[in-house]
């Protein structure tokens, strides 16, 4: 991530996670299909981890990078 990029996610993680956390379905409800249960995912750019959250939900072992620590969540899987 560039320099940039990484500065605007560090200022503005406290409006841009919350919009991340209450976006619905997008790309994750296509999770049952495209991954089993027990497959490992890496999801680099892991933002608040709305995805991986899903992910861990459904039995798959879900990890995540995300450069920006203001991004990350608190919450533990």
């Amino acid at each position: 991530m560039d320099e940039a990029t990484l500065e605007y996610y560090e200022k503005n993680a406290a409006v841009i996670a919350p919009g991340y956390e209450a976006a619905s379905a997008g790309v994750s409800a296509l999770f049952p299909f495209v991954f089993k249960p027990g497959q490992r995912v890496l999801d680099i750019g892991a933002g608040s981890g709305r995805d991986m959250a899903r992910l861990l939900s459904l039995g798959i072992d879900a990890y995540g990078i995300e450069p920006s620590g203001s991004m990350r969540p608190i919450r533990a899987p």
